[in-house]
């Protein structure tokens, strides 16, 4: 079981899920259909989704079609200066297996980024939503990613690299509404996503994940 998220989340915070239980700062909106601690034998979490499981409001499909039944494994994050990060791969074995990093304020506001199996390959995706969703994607050549989240106030910067590389590269710059205009920080809820909106079979493998206090995009970028 995944621990309360009554008090915001302390930073810096960073795990590889090497622990037996799930440490107490994360929590699952929507548990998934399974998961696995240790899944490597030390590290690793390994994510199988529910079936027909997404996140997405209104844009493009008639019917109009909303679904806010995706798995997020969230610690809440009021700190408006960090920048959380994640490397993982995804098994995608249906249209639309989806994993990565997500930011949410509620179920009409919020962000969801990493890679979504399309037409037979990998894309770099990233759903804005304020209210309505919308859905940028560029071609990507495998199923394993670092992705990282830049937060500044109710500002977002989205980069990516290859496992392998040490360059990061800018994806997105964007704005999420606050649900109610406050002069308070915003509670974000931040962490690993995973969504399977067609059918089961696909999983995902987080390796690690941490939330740092940044001092803004630029202290970090390509560094």
């Amino acid at each position: 079981m995944a621990g309360s998220h009554t008090h915001p989340l302390t930073l810096p915070f960073a795990t590889t899920f090497d622990t037996v239980q799930m440490r107490p700062e994360l929590t699952w909106l929507n548990e998934p259909q399974d998961f696995m601690l240790r899944a490597d034998g030390t590290n690793g979490i390994l994510v199988t989704p529910k079936e027909k499981s997404d996140f997405w409001r209104k844009t493009y499909y008639t019917p109009e079609l909303i679904n806010d039944n995706g798995h997020l494994l969230y610690a809440p994050v009021t700190d408006t200066n960090c920048v959380m990060e994640t490397l993982f791969e995804v098994s995608a074995a249906n249209q639309f297996d989806q994993a990565g990093l997500m930011v949410r304020y509620d179920h009409e506001h919020w962000l969801k980024t990493g890679l979504e199996y399309v037409d037979g390959h990998f894309r770099l995706s990233c759903v804005v939503t304020n209210v309505y969703s919308d859905w940028s994607t560029q071609d990507w050549p495998s199923g394993r990613l670092s992705i990282r989240v830049y937060r500044q106030g109710n500002d977002y910067v989205v980069e990516n690299k290859a496992h392998d590389e040490d360059r990061w590269d800018f994806i997105r710059i964007l704005h999420l509404e606050p649900p109610v205009p406050t002069s308070d920080p915003q509670v974000a809820m931040m962490g690993p996503m995973v969504c399977a909106p067609t059918a089961s079979g696909g999983t995902a493998l987080f390796h690690k994940f941490n939330v740092r206090h940044s001092d803004g995009y630029l202290q970090y970028h390509h560094n």
